[in-house]
């Protein structure tokens, strides 16, 4: 997507408008799949040209893939690692484990897997960006923070064996519509016992709880 200085003279206008083509975007995406959606419904969703569209998104895959990465929000992701920085490593697993559940298994997240499930047939290259932007992107924030406390090459083999057992059949649960609890707490428990296998000396204080 396209992208701009703060200090470019209509960098809020081109904010505005690139903030409702991705918001067009996703509910056509969404409601439309991938292959009933047009460059031209999107733009006209967006109240935009289709001249104005093509200068934010070159292309509908490169459009589909600013969606997805839509989920991470840099600041907010910053602001949370900083958080578990300050707390033990055992118990900043669990929280990052419950937080990353909860995302994962939300209904949007949700329904755009659906949508590329749907699509795998026509659009196999629907799943490589959905993974990299979502499970990619998040196994390589996670073993960048793990890294910087047990060391980059042990956190590069954890990581991904972290995220799967975490997620691992709850999100096959919710795909197929059956009820996930993400409350906060509801899997610290199992998510504990899933650090305390992986990373033995971290010892989370939430390894009493139930889940």
């Amino acid at each position: 997507m396209r992208e701009w200085t703060d200090d470019d003279p209509k960098a809020r206008l081109l904010a505005r408008k690139q903030a409702a083509i991705l918001k067009a975007a996703r509910r056509e995406f969404l409601e439309k799949g991938f292959g009933e959606t047009t460059m031209a419904g999107v733009a006209a969703a967006a109240g935009v040209s289709v001249a104005t569209l093509y200068r934010h998104a070159r292309s509908k895959d490169e459009l589909f893939e600013a969606v997805v990465a839509l989920r991470h929000d840099p600041q907010e992701m910053a602001a949370g690692l900083a958080r578990m920085a300050a707390i033990p490593l055992g118990d900043a697993l669990v929280l990052f484990g419950e937080g990353m559940l909860a995302m994962m298994v939300s209904p949007e997240v949700l329904a755009m897997h659906r949508m590329v499930i749907a699509e795998a047939e026509r659009f196999p290259h629907l799943g490589r960006a959905v993974f990299d932007a979502v499970i990619g992107h998040v196994t390589g924030t996670f073993a960048a923070f793990l890294g910087s406390r047990i060391g980059p090459e042990r956190a590069a083999a954890i990581a991904p064996a972290f995220i799967e057992r975490v997620v691992g059949d709850r999100m096959t649960r919710a795909l197929l519509g059956l009820d996930v609890d993400t409350a906060p707490g509801a899997n610290a428990g199992r998510i504990a016992a899933i650090v305390a296998d992986l990373v033995p000396e971290a010892a989370p204080s939430s390894s009493k709880s139930k889940g």
